[in-house]
């Protein structure tokens, strides 16, 4: 009744060696499983510290924009803070001369030569390095 494969040991072993590939299998099933979980999860990580690591740096570099913006703005102001000083002194002095010479000239000169006079007079005088600007 029981041949060669079908006898009780030959059935026991086949089970055994059976339930064994079904045991290894399924471990084999179950690390790979815990790899794909495990590089899923480091990939959510890596991103997520990446996206914290670019908006860090964004705020950094907004900030020194802001500052350097911020400096710029002042040198700008001081700058034209001193230009207007400069032509405002500059102008007071061509003034002073203008009014010393038509005063020295008043009544000797008609007011036209006068005029030609102090024009040649200033002719010189150049703002901010000679070139009128």
């Amino acid at each position: 009744m029981f041949n060669k494969n079908n006898n009780p040991a030959s059935l026991v072993r086949s089970f055994q060696k059976n339930s064994l590939l079904a045991v290894i299998a399924t471990a084999i099933l179950i690390c790979i499983m815990l790899v794909v979980l495990e590089f899923h999860t480091f990939s959510k990580e890596a991103k997520q510290l990446e996206e914290e690591y670019i908006a860090e740096k964004k705020s950094k570099i907004k900030q020194e924009v802001l500052r350097v913006t911020g400096y710029i703005s002042k040198a700008r102001s001081q700058t034209k803070q001193k230009a207007k000083k400069r032509i405002k002194k500059r102008t007071y002095n061509a003034h002073a001369i203008a009014t010393n010479i038509f005063n020295k000239f008043k009544g000797k000169l008609p007011e036209h030569k006068i005029k030609k006079i102090i024009i040649e007079a200033l002719r010189p005088l150049q703002f901010f390095n000679n070139d009128g600007s």
